[in-house]
């Protein structure tokens, strides 16, 4: 579980932080890779992190898919067509196919 410091959007109180609603941003994992390891500068921490998040985006963009061992999986799925009803007006609306990124944990989050 992630166990950094406060990000941009936090309550300096700590109540009702980002990261505690589940909302981490790139900046929440550069200081908490900055904290955990002091060796790394902040900066440093930031290039390591948008080097991490852009290898995934590109075996995303080539292979479709992206394996890490003991975190899970992101996978490009397809959403097919199909038709929907506008919530106010109950009009009915055709919503393209699309893509999508699918994560799937591994075993080792549902162990503890």
């Amino acid at each position: 579980m992630f166990t950094g410091g406060l990000g941009a959007n936090s309550d300096p109180a700590g109540e009702n932080t980002d990261v505690e609603q589940g909302n981490i941003t790139r900046e929440d994992l550069a200081r908490s890779l900055c904290q955990a390891h002091g060796g790394l500068s902040l900066n440093e921490s930031h290039a390591l992190v948008d080097a991490i998040l852009d290898a995934v985006q590109e075996g995303l963009d080539a292979d479709g898919r992206v394996k890490i061992r003991g975190f899970g999986t992101f996978e490009v799925v397809r959403r097919e067509a199909r038709t929907s009803r506008h919530p106010k007006t109950g009009e009915l609306l055709q919503i393209p196919e699309s893509n999508t990124v699918r994560f799937r944990p591994s075993r080792k989050f549902f162990s503890n």
